[in-house]
């Protein structure tokens, strides 16, 4: 019963309540709370081992019917039996599903990795196009000032052969 004030006095404490608060009566029936969830729980292990334990295929068949694999394997109707029967009885069996979904959690995680270096790559490319972009604007102010540059050496020029024939005549 040590067992059981041990658990009533740590949940009760979580609740904030002291265990000289309860009555008595009401203790009498966290008590007999705690064996029904003692109960419960110690049946729930014995139910996950035994699910842990009833594997069927061909390896634990060969086994409990004192048979070798080679036999089964050789014989088409025995091993598609066994296939048949595995198949069926793995459709309830809580720890194949889990691993099943742990399977599918595996993927969806890689999927998930794949889309984020995507994302990275993706958002690098844009920093690269916006750097770019700006290199562009750059350029095209220095090719603008070079025009308006080259306007005016132009404009010079002009003027330079203007008044060049004007002292030659």
């Amino acid at each position: 019963m040590a067992t059981y004030d041990e658990s009533i006095e740590l949940i009760i404490n979580r609740m904030g309540i002291s265990k000289d608060d309860i009555p008595d009566f009401i203790y009498d029936y966290l008590i007999k709370i705690e064996q029904l969830a003692t109960e419960i729980k110690e049946n729930q292990t014995r139910a996950v081992e035994h699910f842990k334990k009833s594997k069927f295929n061909a390896s634990y068949v060969s086994k409990q019917i004192n048979c070798s694999r080679t036999t089964l394997y050789n014989n088409e109707i025995l091993i598609q039996y066994i296939d048949k029967r595995e198949i069926e009885l793995n459709k309830n069996n809580p720890y194949v599903k889990i691993s099943e979904l742990n399977d599918i959690i595996d993927e969806l995680r890689k999927e998930v990795d794949m889309h984020e270096i995507k994302d990275v790559k993706i958002e690098l490319i844009i920093i690269e196009n916006e750097q770019l972009a700006n290199e562009l604007k750059t350029l095209k102010i220095d090719v603008d000032n070079l025009k308006m540059e080259i306007e005016k050496k132009d404009k010079e020029i002009r003027t330079f052969r203007k008044n060049a024939l004007k002292s030659g005549e």
